[in-house]
């Protein structure tokens, strides 16, 4: 008997689908970056899973898959029979065997049998559930064993060169860390970029924008590939090309006072407020103030051209920026003591009327460049980092 390509992945397949099972359905594009299988491929075997009822489907963008049942009532089995159809190792044995003139004298028909049988026990006898429970024993081995290059050792994996820095117990931290991230754009973009780059285990991202044509010259996520795409989805692809152990969920709307219910802010380590509207970024702060998060908060980065006069600041201590003189007021009338934010001390630069583009939520479009968003997004990065490795047990 030999297992089929199709059975194979239809075994990692449901396997990929348990073990990142969050309570929402599962991309099949997702699940081909973990497992590196074609999605084509994926296509043709979820198919055949959900004709089964082994799996159930949910259209649409936010769309996707999930095992109908708990792991522990899927065995090996199962899934292989419905890809395999037959595990018999010949044709006159199993369940539907063919019919065969010798095998009433056949001796050989007895191998045959007992081989059927004892492949049956070990198939049946193995649960997916037994099969997370391996692979999550495998993955903490690989853990427990990758080493540690301040001991010297050759050997590498993706984040050696941030545990020369931060040691090995701070990188544990981060792989344990969930952080949100309010707004994927010119500032967003780049924290999630470089917290998925310093191995922080999980990310939640929340926007509603699309990525647009005019996001080229400054966002990450931002290509012609990506046009078009909802910027949580396409900031979540790009982390899992990345990290693709990351555990990464989207929220494809804009946060505002009406569903900050929605989001469990309790089970956050550290929130990131890049959002552009005052009323979301105060809403921002007040929840996490009640649900003792920390948080970090962006100020103005448009109209600016000087990258290096950026700083980390209490918001009461901030100059110059006009954003920032808005929070402190209104912080100040709801009693907020302090709130970490990055700032700039640069004077807003008048854009010119080379392009002008009037909206009805800003009275006008902000100038932004490549170097300086993403110096800000950085610079918050590094904050969430440093302070989730320096936070108490």
């Amino acid at each position: 008997m030999k297992v089929s390509t199709k059975g194979r992945y239809a075994l990692r397949l449901m396997l990929d689908l348990a073990i990142n099972d969050r309570g929402e359905p599962i991309r099949l594009k997702d699940v081909a970056v973990r497992q590196q299988i074609s999605e084509k491929y994926l296509e043709q075997i979820i198919s055949i899973l959900n004709k089964a009822g082994l799996v159930s489907g949910i259209r649409g963008a936010q769309g996707g898959y999930r095992l109908q049942r708990d792991p522990s009532e899927y065995t090996v089995g199962m899934i292989l029979r419905i890809t395999e159809k037959e595990l018999a190792p010949v044709s006159c044995v199993g369940k539907h065997p063919t019919e065969c003139v010798r095998r009433k004298d056949c001796v050989s028909v007895k191998i045959w049998e007992r081989v059927n049988d004892a492949v049956s026990q070990v198939v049946d006898g193995i649960t997916l559930a037994d099969m997370v429970r391996w692979q999550q024993e495998m993955n903490q081995q690989k853990e427990d064993g990758v080493p540690s290059l301040m001991k010297g050792e050759k050997e590498e994996y993706p984040f050696a060169r941030t545990e020369l820095l931060l040691g090995r117990e701070a990188m544990d931290r981060l792989k344990k860390s969930r952080v949100a991230v309010f707004g994927i754009g010119g500032v967003g973009g780049y924290v999630c970029e470089a917290l998925a780059r310093s191995g922080v285990g999980a990310l939640e991202l929340i926007d509603h924008d699309r990525v647009s044509l005019t996001n080229l010259n400054r966002q990450i996520i931002a290509t012609h590939k990506t046009l078009g795409q909802y910027k949580v989805d396409a900031m979540k692809e790009r982390i899992y090309d990345i990290n693709p152990q990351t555990v990464v969920q989207v929220h494809d709307c804009f946060f505002l006072p009406e569903n900050a219910e929605k989001f469990p802010f309790e089970e956050y380590d550290y929130v990131v407020d890049a959002v552009d509207t005052v009323t979301a970024k105060i809403a921002l702060v007040m929840r996490a103030k009640e649900k003792g998060v920390p948080i970090i908060s962006s100020m103005g980065a448009g109209n600016k051209l000087d990258a290096g006069q950026f700083k980390v600041a209490d918001i009461y201590q901030t100059k110059v920026c006009p954003l920032a003189k808005v929070m402190r007021r209104e912080l100040k009338k709801r009693g907020v003591e302090k709130l970490k934010v990055v700032y700039s001390e640069e004077t807003p630069i008048e854009p010119k009327k080379v392009y002008a583009q009037q909206s009805q939520e800003r009275r006008s479009t902000p100038g932004s460049v490549a170097f300086v968003p993403s110096t800000a997004g950085l610079i918050i990065a590094g904050e969430v980092v440093k302070d989730l490795v320096r936070a108490p047990l």
